[in-house]
């Protein structure tokens, strides 16, 4: 007999062994070498994870970071990966054993969306303990929450959910808003993008709730009461959430992704709702159009069995299947489906939110069987029905799982309503249900991208050597550059662009859904393509974009024209290059405003060149060429100039899927993760492509002499660097006259700069970099960077409590009274 109270500690713990004892069949780490960080987890998730533990160590910054790019605000990036409380557990794990740490993570998560969901259909419904387990059991283990384990982040909104719906039963039936409060802050808290979700969520699950409560009994007032007290609760609940919210909409303010396209709102069904049916069976996928919302027999079995039930009313059934269909319109039509998006397209990783419609399935599920009496029909008739319209629908492409999804259905429905008088059949039964989680779990994890754990451990630990001989060559304050990522594809296209957070180094790219759209942009006009807003590709250094940038070394596999090879042993099949054109970090520069043009990079480079040296330089020179034209191909021949390098940048109208020929290497290009500019070596590049459009190019050459002029009038003005970390820059400068102090920082909002103490403005060059006006004299300018709109976030969370510390007390005077 199981003890009541003891039994959401009985569906975590079931949830966790099951998915352990899986991976230690299955060889994931720390039993093998398989890590569930695939996809997006092995190209971000993992290295921003060992960003957070340099930030827990104190060796970064949660204010800014120079591994965003070429420096950022930290505060957007922490609130949408990093705040989860399980995150701190990365402290006791090595840089090297983070996947290990990310499977754990997902153990956790799981494992607590399987006991809260149990907890709350015990305390909801008063369900007994065995149902109430395995329908937990069925969330924690559902297609959303296996399948999403390659976003792990979004979990905290599939655990944080049924905690908030009791928080709704609590404030509805019992007047009391604590639990709500306390849950949508802290969901939002956890992950601002899953806790909206659950926020959007809660409304359906209140409007359903108090339907249910006076659908029979007409109380107006105490409806609208009710709802009051629920939007009460919600307010305070996003103020308890401000300490994090409020500093991450000031960040987002200059987020690279806050447009939004109106025609995404168009009155449009995505798909046939039917899908919801044909997509109902292990292993199921959710794709763009289609959602399954799979998670086992009972669930479903439980809602189906509602709308026939004979002790449950025909309006409460109404309210129900209203409820239900408006679930289901959440994933099928444009404008609902817009809003749980959060009004962003997503372009992967489908459906972000789904975890609504098995919350809903297991919180209906849970309402049938509290009323579900002896006398009741079947479950199994409910099945069979469902059963026939999945043939209906599916029978031209059965497979060997959708017929074990449909055995296991029957069965399991004949079990269940066998067990009124036989324990024997419901033990049979759980057996079997908990059997459909664990293939649906195999299934699920079979299909992911396997990367290896131990592949990762030795990249990271190179690096960290390379990192250290690099630091004991030469110790001063500079940016590294890398022309290739921890997984490079044939075409020399990577998406891995985090080393800089991985090894907690300054560098030029990263790849993070909370960028600048100014530093982006920037980092295009100086010859870096930013893709997605999201991403700047390297794929070759840009040498005038390297040196202005303050790019001393470059790691490459192949040799790069204009640098020098260092000494410092190769790792990770990268040699170190140095950069003899490097400009200071800090120099200073006569400031003239200007009227920028972005419409060729090669002469902007050369028009900011100039500013920054006070003397008009030509830099890149227009080069002559002939082209020889052939079926889906075409081959330059560049007239160059002695002592220069050679790059080009093709034009297109939209993505040719193409690819150069640069002497040894074959660069993919016009592609999602192809580069703008590209290094020629020789004087000759083949461009081959697999799709039509119009595209026109350019080829510039590099005068190496006037390069290497424009950067020694720099190196003059060079500033005295004391201190240039995360979030702390401090500068020495011995101005002659009246002059600007330039720095390769983007001038985001949250720093704040002083000279000699005092608090001065920041200029803009070309609205990004940073420019400090100062006197004739000596100085000291300090730069400071802290996370916007903390105090008021921190006034805003202490007033959302307060207000649940004064309702609760008002309640209890009204009670007494």
């Amino acid at each position: 007999m199981m003890k009541k109270h003891l039994i959401p500690l009985y569906s975590l713990l079931i949830t966790a062994l099951l998915i352990t004892s899986y991976m230690l069949f299955m060889g994931y780490a720390p039993f093998g070498i398989k890590t569930l960080a695939s996809h997006d987890a092995y190209i971000q998730y993992l290295e921003l994870f060992a960003h957070f533990k340099d930030i827990l160590e104190g060796q970064a910054s949660l204010a800014s970071s120079f591994a965003k790019g070429i420096g950022g605000e930290g505060i957007g990036v922490y609130s949408y990966y990093l705040a989860s409380p399980w995150s701190l557990l990365v402290t006791f794990f090595s840089k090297s054993s983070l996947p290990a740490f990310y499977n754990m993570l997902v153990i956790i998560k799981l494992s607590l969306a399987s006991s809260l969901m149990t907890y709350y259909l015990d305390k909801r419904f008063a369900l007994k303990g065995l149902l109430s387990c395995l329908l937990g059991l069925s969330y924690g283990l559902s297609q959303y929450g296996l399948a999403q384990s390659i976003s792990m982040m979004w979990l905290d909104g599939m655990y944080m959910m049924p905690l908030i719906m009791l928080g709704i039963d609590h404030c509805l039936r019992d007047k009391k808003i604590a639990l709500l409060s306390i849950s949508v802050g802290l969901a939002i808290i956890f992950n601002w993008y899953a806790g909206a979700i659950c926020a959007l969520m809660s409304i359906l699950v209140c409007v359903l709730e108090l339907l249910l409560q006076y659908c029979d009994d007409h109380q107006l007032k105490a409806f609208f009461s009710s709802l009051g007290r629920y939007i009460f609760a919600m307010i305070a609940g996003v103020m308890i959430s401000g300490i994090l919210f409020i500093p991450t909409v000031l960040a987002m303010q200059t987020n690279s992704r806050s447009s939004f396209d109106f025609s995404l709102l168009a009155p449009t069904l995505r798909a046939s709702m039917v899908t919801l049916v044909s997509s109902y069976y292990l292993g199921a996928q959710s794709t763009e159009q289609v959602v399954s919302l799979y998670m086992g027999t009972l669930p479903l079995a439980g809602t189906l069995a509602m709308l026939y039930a004979r002790h449950i009313t025909k309006s409460e059934k109404l309210v129900i299947v209203l409820f239900l269909l408006m679930i289901a319109l959440c994933f099928y039509f444009q404008p609902f489906y817009m809003v749980f998006s959060l009004f962003v397209k997503p372009g992967s990783f489908w459906c972000r939110f789904s975890y609504i419609g098995t919350a809903s399935l297991a919180m209906i599920a849970g309402f049938y069987f509290s009323r579900r009496k002896i006398d009741d029909a079947p479950i199994t008739y409910g099945l069979i029905a469902f059963m026939g319209c999945f043939l209906l629908l599916s029978y031209k492409n059965i497979t060997a799982l959708k017929v074990t999804t449909l055995a296991m259905m029957l069965l399991i429905g004949l079990l269940y309503d066998m067990s009124k008088d036989r324990k024997v059949f419901m033990c049979v039964m759980s057996v079997l249900c908990v059997s459909e989680l664990t293939i649906n779990m195999h299934e699920l994890f079979a299909s992911m991208k396997n990367n290896e754990s131990d592949h990762f451990a030795q990249y990271v630990q190179a690096g960290l050597k390379q990192k250290q001989a690099l630091i004991h060559y030469d110790d001063s304050y500079y940016r590294i550059n890398q022309t290739e990522g921890m997984l490079t594809s044939p075409l020399h296209t990577s998406a891995y662009l985090n080393d800089g957070y991985l090894f907690h180094e300054p560098t030029l790219t990263s790849y993070v859904s909370a960028q600048s759209s100014r530093t982006l942009e920037m980092l295009d006009h100086l010859g870096y393509r930013q893709v997605a807003s999201r991403m700047t590709i390297v794929t070759n250094s840009v040498l005038t974009a390297d040196s202005l940038l303050g790019v001393k070394y470059v790691l490459s596999k192949a040799p790069l024209e204009g640098f020098n090879k260092t000494t410092i042993p190769l790792y990770n099949g990268r040699r170190v290059y140095e950069n003899p054109y490097v400009l200071p970090l800090a120099f200073t520069y006569k400031n003239q405003p200007k009227r920028w043009s972005h419409r060729n990079l090669f002469t902007y480079t050369n028009a900011l060149y100039s500013m920054l040296a006070g003397k008009k330089m030509t830099l890149y020179k227009k080069c002559h060429y002939t082209k020889q034209v052939g079926d889906h191909k075409v081959t330059y021949t560049i007239i160059k100039t002695k002592d220069s390098i050679l790059y080009g940048n093709i034009y297109t109208t939209k993505h040719m899927l193409g690819a150069l020929q640069l002497g040894k290497i074959k660069q993919g290009y016009s592609s999602f993760l192809g580069p703008s500019v590209f290094y020629v070596p020789g004087n000759k590049v083949t461009y081959t492509y697999q799709k039509q459009a119009k595209f026109s190019e350019d080829f510039y050459a590099l005068d190496i002499n006037a390069f290497k002029q424009a950067s020694q009038r720099i190196q003059k003005n060079k500033a005295q660097i004391m201190h240039f970390k995360d979030g702390n820059v401090q500068v020495k400068v011995n101005a002659k006259k009246q002059t600007s102090l330039f720095l390769s920082i983007p001038a985001d909002a949250n720093w704040e700069a002083y000279v000699d103490g005092k608090k001065v403005p920041i200029q803009k060059v070309d609205q990004t970099f940073m420019s400090i006006s100062l006197t004739q004299g000596s100085h000291t300018i300090t730069l400071k960077a802290h996370i916007r709109g903390f105090m008021l976030g921190l006034c805003s969370s202490l007033a959302g409590f307060l207000l649940i510390i004064f309702y609760s007390v008002l309640r209890k005077e009204k009670h007494y009274a």
